[in-house]
């Protein structure tokens, strides 16, 4: 009988284990299942249910419990490559959480390089390699005393996944996986795109999980683009953060206060305005090397300047056709947040000499579609209506997408992203964002529909009554940047240049230099009084006479008065900027017709088309072809370019060479 009982027993225990098993495998292919296959084949209630076993109505406490358990455990377990895991010493550690709470207080992280500390970055199971890590992010979103997101610098000459600078965040502080999608779709699209994929990563001993790693902005981001080395440009938002500390202090937490010059980044969905017309383009800095700076900062930013003065028209200045394609496919993935205007950034092509957008921080979320679905937005500061050029690549995207869409050509691309993203997001049910089955087919006949009209101006000029509008602040409201100082070098003289943004009278109390933060000699005996409304036409001047010694800044303290209380006086200190003249015409712009034969009188313009005969011919200036006209080089022809000349062509080309002679040469054989 012993031996029955013990028997009986063994087999109810198997049963159980049996049970118990076929409950976990269950449990497992239900959540494998669901991942790749509920986007488009339940509603999104039956998905839920689904995804959480919510059928068999088990409470929810219990169903969190496991699949937080479970979902763990196979995470660390069977969590594909790659795996990343930093080292930080103990008193490296306690530094971030210092940085970590102060940020919680003020609601804000303001990042530096000094907050940089020391650090192992071991990837997989290769050797652990030296790099340097601080905080990353602006809003506390990024930020947690269990979970932070982190800028990460391999030191030397070591490149990681072919990066020499990158970060990594938590993946919900961009809308899940909807960000990867997006920036993969554009770089699909020959648009530049950071790389962001997704790791499992691990501080010491602390278990982060599913992180997503994003490229930064180097020359090997460029070069997996397919780009040439040169300046990518941003607008500097070192002040609008800084302001939004003042906001926090002042108890805005809300950040509703109204920012004088910064127009609130995350309303980017109305049209909103930008900083150009107040800040004249003067705030944009450059990621490059010094060789790159010292060939192509003072051109690109003379452009940016004469386009902000409205000297240059905005498709001499930007890529149209590029534009077009990238605002197309932003407002197909509902991708606004993108267009706020401390969120863009620009390569400038050093071929075309054209500004190309970047795809950077589009926050992608299908959270709330009802309000988003139907939008278009275009960022003023593009000024792209004016422009056929953009108006037609944008119209052709658009329709192109939509044929994509409705053959399943689009689904079948996007399925393809999402499955290599989910090897590390599969047990991170937090961020594997859930597309509504019609919401692309929804948004592409929306955007079909209501395809931007032409504007008649050609150039970014606000008005006067414009500037006004922009410059007002409220009473008791204070700005940390209300005066632009530049320091102007002409004709051998120094000027101090003064354009004040807000709406009352700026009292410039001293000016005075400074270096290593000790001032030391002061340039000015009296107060200036600068009056409102001042812009690129309307400035004042100061002219210095003392010698300004190299690697000295030039720091002016200024202030102003609120209008009701003569007693309350803001007064800060502003660093004055080296100034690069802002250009009066486009560089390696496309000739009119008549302007190019006239000047290169051996092309001949027959039967609309450019054509270049058998013959040797010597150019000895830029040769800048019109655009949108068939060029034909026949056979027989060479050409022979001037040191430092280059021929560009915006049309289609036509070479008809004879074997073993070049029709171009690719030897300087003259020197201009």
């Amino acid at each position: 009988m012993k031996g029955y009982r013990f028997k009986k027993k063994s087999n109810i225990l198997i049963k159980i284990s049996i049970t118990i098993l076929l409950f976990l495998v269950g449990y497992c292919v239900w959540t494998f299942l669901t991942a790749f296959y509920r986007y488009d084949n339940f509603s999104s209630n039956i998905r839920y249910k689904i995804a959480y076993l919510n059928l068999i109505n088990t409470p929810q406490k219990i169903i969190d419990f496991a699949n937080k358990k479970f979902t763990k455990f196979v995470f660390e377990v069977y969590s594909p490559k790659p795996r990343l895991i930093l080292y930080v010493e103990p008193q490296n550690l306690e530094k971030i959480n210092r940085e970590v709470k102060k940020a919680l207080k003020k609601k804000l992280l303001v990042s530096a390089n000094k907050n940089y500390v020391p650090a192992k970055l071991k990837i997989n199971n290769k050797e652990p390699m030296d790099v340097k890590i601080r905080l990353k992010g602006d809003v506390i979103d990024h930020i947690s005393t269990k979970k932070n997101s982190f800028r990460i610098i391999p030191l030397k000459g070591r490149k990681p996944f072919g990066m020499s600078k990158f970060s990594i965040h938590k993946p919900e502080a961009r809308g899940g996986i909807g960000e990867a999608l997006l920036l993969a779709h554009l770089r699909d699209e020959d648009i530049i795109a950071p790389r962001y994929f997704f790791v499992s990563a691990h501080l010491n001993n602390n278990k982060y999980g599913a992180m997503a790693l994003e490229e930064y902005f180097t020359k090997e981001m460029l070069e997996f683009n397919n780009r040439r080395e040169s300046l990518i440009f941003s607008i500097d938002e070192d002040e609008l953060w800084n302001q939004r500390v003042i906001n926090i202090k002042n108890n805005d937490a809300n950040l509703k206060n109204p920012d004088p010059l910064f127009s609130h980044p995350y309303d980017c969905r109305t049209n909103f305005t930008t900083t150009y017309e107040l800040l004249n383009a003067n705030f944009f800095k450059s990621y490059g090397s010094e060789k790159v700076k010292n060939l192509l900062e003072k051109e690109a930013l003379g452009l940016l300047r004469g386009y902000s003065y409205g000297y240059i028209k905005a498709e001499d200045v930007f890529d149209m056709d590029k534009l077009g394609k990238y605002l197309a496919i932003l407002n197909l993935w509902t991708g606004y947040h993108g267009q706020a205007f401390n969120n863009l950034k620009f390569y400038y092509n050093p071929i075309t000499r054209l500004f190309e957008p970047i795809g950077y921080d589009n926050n992608i979320s299908f959270t709330d579609l009802k309000r988003l679905k139907y939008k278009v937005h275009i960022n003023p500061l593009f000024h792209a209506k004016s422009s056929s050029e953009f108006l037609k690549s944008y119209k052709e995207n658009i329709l192109r997408f939509k044929e994509e869409i409705y053959s399943g050509e689009f689904k079948e691309k996007t399925d393809n992203w999402r499955k290599s993203f989910f090897k590390i997001l599969i047990m991170d049910r937090r961020i594997r964002n859930t597309i509504p089955k019609e919401f692309f087919k929804q948004k592409i006949d929306f955007l079909a529909n209501n395809l931007p009209q032409q504007s008649s101006s050609k150039y970014y000029m606000p008005t006067k009554e414009e500037t006004m509008l922009h410059s007002q602040i409220t009473e008791n409201f204070e700005t940390i940047q209300y005066l632009n100082v530049f320091l102007i070098e002409e004709n051998g003289e120094k000027y101090l240049e003064f354009q004040n943004l807000i709406d009352r009278n700026v009292i410039v109390k001293d000016i005075f230099l400074e270096k290593n933060g000790i001032k030391f000699q002061s340039l000015k005996d009296e107060e200036t009084i600068i009056p409102p409304y001042l812009t690129y036409q309307d400035f004042i001047r100061i002219k210095i006479t003392q010698n300004i010694p190299k690697n000295s800044l030039v720091t002016i303290s200024a202030g102003y008065k609120h209008l009701n209380k003569d007693e309350f006086f803001y007064q800060s200190e502003i660093e004055a900027l080296n100034y690069h003249k802002a250009s009066l015409k486009a560089k390696y712009r496309p000739m009119e017709l008549g302007e190019f034969v006239q000047k290169f009188s051996f092309v001949k313009y027959e039967n609309n088309k450019l054509i270049i005969k058998s013959g040797t011919y010597f150019v000895n200036d830029d040769m800048i072809f019109p655009k949108f006209i068939p060029i034909e080089i026949r056979a027989g022809a060479k050409l022979l370019f001037a040191e430092n000349t280059r021929m560009v062509v915006r049309s289609p080309l036509l070479i008809d060479g004879i074997l073993g002679d070049e029709p171009i040469a690719t030897k300087y054989l003259f020197n201009r």
